[in-house]
């Protein structure tokens, strides 16, 4: 395999591997699990490169165009994605139950995040506009949805991942992915001074014992700054221009464009 692929593709191979037989054992399908004791770096002793975003913010112009042409539920999700840097999976599970516009506060349960953990984002004004604004032009049955995102098979269960890579993916034309807005994020946080740890908590990283006593007491408002910091950042390239144009471009049918009023 490593004579074909990448490291980082062999090394997603190795694991899925691993997994398929810790649940065969688990299933009682087998009595031993050859791969239990089994290590990567027992093969392998190459480090992985980590892999280069393949968006910057010179690119915004060209992810609103994209953005532009997309329905508006894939609009709402590549938004909501480049305006928090979720993951596509947090993203595509959101409820509108989840979104407190009194606290403007963003709750995501811990069983729909990658840690584990429960994880609460602030709400900009920026941020509840275009959410107040999207779930206005729904129709009478989207807005008895719950979700989001709900699959259009079952409108009680969100769509998986995956149905939400694709649907970025195509949007994008293959030129970016989901993970791609989350590293621009986290990049472009870091240019606009926004301090380490509160990018790592934005991202819901996993945070020492050390970081959890700092965030428990002065994260939320740096968090609430630094989204504040990255929302008038995207207002002032290309956003405004962006929702101005969807708002005269939809035809009025309930899947009309975003409209923004900033205060």
């Amino acid at each position: 395999l490593l004579q074909q692929y990448q490291v980082s593709t062999v090394l997603g191979i190795f694991q899925h591997l691993k997994w398929c037989f810790s649940q065969a054992m688990a299933g009682g399908m087998i009595a031993q699990n050859p791969m239990r004791e089994l290590r990567f770096s027992d093969y392998v002793k190459q480090g992985i490169a980590p892999r280069q975003s393949r968006l910057s913010v010179m690119q915004l112009p060209m992810v609103f165009t994209q953005l532009t042409k997309a329905t508006a539920q894939n609009r709402l999700l590549g938004l909501l994605l480049l305006l928090f840097g979720t993951r596509i999976g947090e993203t595509g599970k959101a409820r509108w139950s989840a979104f407190d516009f009194n606290a403007k506060l963003w709750r995501i349960p811990a069983n729909e995040t990658k840690t584990g953990q429960a994880h609460a984002l602030p709400l900009t004004s920026i941020a509840v506009s275009v959410l107040q604004q999207h779930r206005l032009a729904l129709s009478h049955r989207m807005k008895r949805c719950d979700y989001l995102f709900p699959k259009k098979s079952n409108l009680n269960q969100a769509q998986t991942p995956q149905a939400g890579s694709q649907k970025i993916g195509k949007l994008a034309q293959g030129q970016w992915s989901a993970h791609d807005v989350r590293k621009l994020c986290r990049t472009t946080w870091t240019e606009l001074g926004v301090d380490h740890l509160i990018g790592e908590l934005l991202l819901n990283h996993q945070p020492s014992q050390l970081d959890k006593a700092y965030i428990q007491t002065l994260a939320q408002a740096q968090c609430l700054s630094a989204l504040t910091t990255w929302h008038h950042y995207l207002k002032d390239n290309g956003l405004v221009a962006f929702l101005s144009a969807r708002s005269t471009q939809d035809p009025p049918d309930n899947h009309t464009g975003l409209t923004l009023a900033f205060q």
